[in-house]
């Protein structure tokens, strides 16, 4: 079992696939007629749901966001919760099951648990589906439609809580199991909550349109209903490109952010002992899908490589493979290049994987380079994530901008180790003992505290 669906994951999705599909199929067999239900109109509803779940996009690279929600609740408030429910249950199974698919015929892809595959769509399909029922059950949608309501008074407020109270239970479900994924639930909320809830609600007003346009009649001429589908569709697609838009430059902005971090902590110290953990935490940190960063630098002293690991908040150390990192690295030192690994194959920028078992990198992700000075290569910067396809191309060239300030501030640090410290000795030059003297004599002014000097000379 991957190390990415623990027993805890599958001790949650099967028991909610189960008990809510059992739910949604139980509420159908007391309230629906078969001869009274329209067909049609719940296989409209269902395939354009399905075509706004194929303009979904990613967040915090696990969590995919799809504008739906709109559609979810102009079908509860034309059609009755049950058939939306149904409406709901079908577009979202059929999307899990063609994102199965695709993904288990793309060559190189992360073959993914056979019980997740098989649990996925009735979890996604049945989950989904109660939230709306849920919503629909907690409203008077019954007496909306059955004409007890006003239509132009009611929908201002029925929409907009029936999409509060859907997306608040729909959020908590599906979130909750990627926080047992080990994902903190303070970011799933900061990052994937608040602006997803807050993307879905702008559609509402569409859903209030298109409500009222049904009801009043007018949706069911088929120009009507092209032209109510087209501009949802057309809004889906503004909104997925100014999200991608606005993502790019928000990532553009950390990374700036983060290198400037990283150039202010490199130049504020001289010690390796500050700048080897600053390297691993700032590597981290510029790269979002890194589970783990590691340095490896070379002690001139130990004649051997330190290595230094900084894991990001809830991820399970245990989970990293450190030999694994070590025999990259060796590859990286060897070679004198970087590389990104992933499940595709490994091939990109020159990384060959004979002499490492490619069994041991399924479903993993690794990106490095080689830390060099004057032709020397004196340490390797490695960041590795549990999800494939987490590092692109565009990720190794910030990492190889690392690796080119580690190399000046490592070699900075060396070239200070050897002003300072005589190479036989491995005490202080004159010079520089001089200076630390003077420095702890006023300090000891400064505080008024004693000083003491020590002087021993060692003889055959």
């Amino acid at each position: 079992m991957s190390s990415s669906y623990p027993v805890r994951y599958y001790s949650y999705t099967v028991p909610a696939a189960v008990l809510s599909c059992a739910i949604v199929g139980y509420v159908t067999a007391l309230d629906v007629d078969p001869a009274g239900t329209d067909w049609i109109s719940l296989a409209g509803f269902t395939l354009l749901a399905l075509l706004s779940k194929f303009l979904s996009f990613r967040i915090m690279r696990v969590v995919t966001l799809t504008m739906d929600t709109a559609v979810y609740v102009t079908a509860l408030l034309c059609l009755g919760t049950v058939p939306a429910a149904w409406a709901v249950f079908l577009s979202s199974f059929a999307k899990v099951i063609w994102d199965t698919v695709v993904r288990e015929r793309r060559k190189g892809e992360e073959r993914r648990p056979l019980a997740e595959n098989l649990t996925a769509p009735w979890f996604q399909g049945g989950t989904t589906a109660l939230a709306i029922l849920c919503a629909g059950r907690l409203l008077p949608v019954d007496e909306f439609l059955a004409g007890a309501l006003s239509p132009a008074l009611h929908v201002i407020w029925l929409a907009p809580t029936a999409a509060a109270i859907f997306l608040v239970l729909q959020y908590t479900i599906v979130l909750n199991k990627y926080w047992l994924r080990g994902y903190s639930w303070r970011n799933l909320f900061r990052e994937v909550f608040l602006p997803g809830v807050g993307a879905e609600i702008l559609l509402v007003p569409l859903s209030m349109i298109m409500t009222l346009a049904w009801l009043g009649g007018a949706a069911h001429s088929t120009a009507a209903l092209s032209v109510m589908i087209v501009a949802y569709l057309v809004v889906n697609v503004l909104f997925e490109r100014h999200s991608d838009a606005l993502s790019q430059l928000d990532s553009r902005l950390k990374e700036l952010e983060s290198l400037n971090e990283l150039g202010r902590t490199l130049c504020s110290t001289l010690q390796a002992d500050d700048l080897i953990p600053a390297l691993a935490f700032q590597t981290r940190t510029l790269l979002p899908g890194a589970d783990v960063a590691m340095v490896f630098v070379w002690d001139d002293e130990k004649r051997e490589f330190a290595s230094h690991v900084d894991v990001r908040d809830g991820f399970p150390e245990a989970q990293f493979d450190r030999v694994l990192a070590g025999r990259l690295s060796d590859w990286a030192i060897q070679s004198r290049l970087p590389f990104v690994v992933s499940p595709r194959g490994a091939v990109r920028s020159g990384l060959s994987l004979n002499h490492v078992d490619g069994q041991a990198l399924a479903g993993q992700s690794w990106v490095g380079v080689p830390i060099q000075v004057y032709e020397q290569t004196i340490g390797v910067l490695v960041a590795y994530s549990r999800e494939p396809e987490a590092f692109t191309d565009a990720d190794l060239g910030l990492v190889q901008m690392v690796g080119l300030q580690a190399a000046v501030a490592l070699q900075n640090s060396r070239l200070y180790v050897l002003a300072t410290v005589d190479g036989l000795t491995r005490l202080f030059v004159r010079r520089y003992f001089d200076r630390r003297l003077a420095e702890e004599m006023a300090r000891a002014r400064r505080y008024k505290s004693h000083f003491t000097l020590m002087l021993l000379d060692f003889d055959d």
